[in-house]
């Protein structure tokens, strides 16, 4: 639009100056070397404007004549370029679905095409790895892993190596590297953390977390949850070796990031009554139980109490009762606390309102404890016990990743090795087969 504006502009300006000049026509005279021409202003005036565009002319085709060649390498390698990622392209979708043959001719095509190695060699390493020649693999890796462009992905490539080879301490190794380099490389710190724990060096996984918090590499609730976990392993391996006071504090580390989490209270409180800091032991586990009620906080929370009379101890799990009355932990400790105390009909009643949640072992166990010791009732007691087998498992610590029970938390599960894997619910079981199922006849054929 301002082309439009500037071409009328220069239209108006010449159609006034020609109409100008054809009402004062005037002379001209030139004499040059013997020469004389007459003429009128506006011819000496068109000649002049004619002699300006022809120069113009000629100007711009001397510079296009110039840059010809500079164009024509330019076009050259774009076109190559284009065609250098097209194979590159090609050569990823192939690698990608698994075509051998395919992936490493683009790869070849690609590296031939493109003048920059650094996007190639990734191709060329996967294509590497497809045809099973590892070594050109790991070349490959270790180029792109000097190339500050291409470091991380070099190093991650050297890593996977490593790990598919099952050589852990070289794994740690390359992943201790990567992360120097890179601290912010959120898979970078993760399988840092994953190879720390499997090895055991909670120190190490420690100081990892504290980093990556400070830079912000996970979410900070995550990390906050997971720094808890090796903090509360470092407790344990402290308490183990008699180092009381640092196992107070690091368990006190723990609570304050996740002061939720039931192995951190539990243990966290168990060490306070250790150090004979009870009321505060009873409050953390209060404070727990009014999150998550759990048998492992009822433990710790009983041992407080270990000089009351049963009496006393039936009121102290009112109390926990009082604070998460709709759950069946609540009402399986008052339940267990009034069958030490002989109270035949509290711990019935606290029995029944925890089955309405779900009959499961525990609750069968327990009442079939009741039957025996308030009538002495053997066939009852065995009735319940026979509904053990039918009973909705109880809830364990079991590993998210693989399904394995373990009977106490841990950071680490100790089948498949997963950080922070351990949880609280019923174990994966397989479906009962409520009838026998008919197997189908061979086909006559066969």
């Amino acid at each position: 639009m301002t082309r439009v504006f500037v071409l009328v502009g220069v239209i108006v300006v010449v159609a006034l100056a020609a109409s100008w000049l054809s009402g004062n026509p005037g002379n001209v005279t030139i004499e040059w070397l013997g020469w004389r021409a007459d003429t009128s202003v506006a011819m000496l005036a068109f000649l002049i404007v004619l002699l300006t565009v022809l120069v113009a002319i000629g100007y711009r085709f001397w510079r296009a004549m110039l840059a010809a060649p500079g164009r024509f390498f330019d076009a050259r390698r774009m076109r190559r370029r284009r065609l250098g990622y097209q194979a590159l392209s090609s050569g990823m979708i192939a690698a990608a679905s698994g075509d051998t043959a395919e992936a490493q001719r683009q790869s070849r095509k690609a590296e031939d095409l493109l003048e920059d190695a650094s996007v190639t060699r990734l191709l060329r390493a996967e294509a590497a790895k497809l045809n099973g020649d590892t070594a050109t693999a790991r070349r490959t890796y270790e180029e792109m892993a000097e190339d500050p462009e291409t470091a991380l992905i070099g190093m991650r490539g050297l890593l996977e190596q490593a790990d598919d080879r099952g050589d852990r301490a070289e794994a740690m190794r390359l992943a201790e590297k990567a992360h120097r380099q890179h601290p912010k490389a959120r898979d970078v710190v993760r399988r840092l953390l994953d190879l720390q724990v499997e090895f055991g060096r909670w120190d190490a996984a420690d100081r990892t977390l504290a980093n990556a918090i400070r830079h912000k590499a996970f979410p900070p609730a995550e990390a906050k949850r997971w720094r808890s976990a090796v903090l509360l392993e470092r407790s344990r391996l402290a308490e183990s070796d008699g180092a009381s006071v640092e196992a107070l504090a690091l368990a006190k580390q723990a609570y304050q990031l996740d002061g939720s989490r039931v192995p951190v209270a539990a243990h966290y409180g168990r060490l306070l009554h250790a150090q004979a800091k009870d009321w505060r032991a009873k409050r953390v586990l209060e404070n727990a139980w009014k999150s998550q009620p759990h048998p492992d906080i009822a433990a710790a929370y009983e041992a407080l109490f270990e000089g009351d009379t049963d009496l006393e101890r039936v009121n102290r799990a009112q109390r926990l009762l009082g604070f998460r009355p709709d759950h069946v932990e609540s009402h399986l400790a008052v339940a267990r606390a009034a069958l030490a105390a002989q109270l035949w009909g509290e711990a019935r009643a606290h029995l029944d309102q925890a089955a309405e949640q779900g009959v499961t072992p525990r609750i069968c166990r327990m009442m079939a404890a009741l039957e025996e010791s308030e009538h002495d009732d053997g066939a009852a007691a065995r009735i319940w016990l026979e509904r053990v087998a039918d009973a909705d498992p109880d809830p364990v610590w079991a590993c998210d990743h693989c399904g394995a029970v373990a009977g106490e938390w841990t950071a680490r599960c100790g089948n498949c090795n997963a950080f922070d894997g351990l949880s609280w619910h019923p174990p994966v079981q397989a479906p009962r087969v409520t009838r026998e199922a008919s197997v189908p006849a061979l086909p006559a054929s066969i």
